[in-house]
């Protein structure tokens, strides 16, 4: 997960490695309050848009948590 993460947040994370443990302390956080991931999901990319130095363009996704007594479901970009 952190090879995917944008540098920047990486960068305000610590570091590779600090993101790796709070990315993982995360997950065990979640799955000690009975949480679990039940779907991902990523949508089509959106327009491409540039700026002088960097290329950006809009990417939905989906996500499904299950929890005890049901589900938690976020769509976002």
């Amino acid at each position: 997960m952190a090879d995917l993460t944008h540098p920047r947040i990486i960068v305000q994370m610590g570091g590779k490695e600090k993101a790796i443990v709070g990315i993982n302390a995360a997950i065990v956080e979640m799955k000690s309050r009975g949480m679990s991931f039940s779907n991902v999901s990523i949508g089509k990319t959106g327009k491409f848009y540039t700026n002088e130095k960097e290329l950006y363009c809009v990417v939905p996704q989906g996500i499904t948590l299950n929890k005890e007594g049901g589900y938690f479901s976020s769509l976002s970009s």
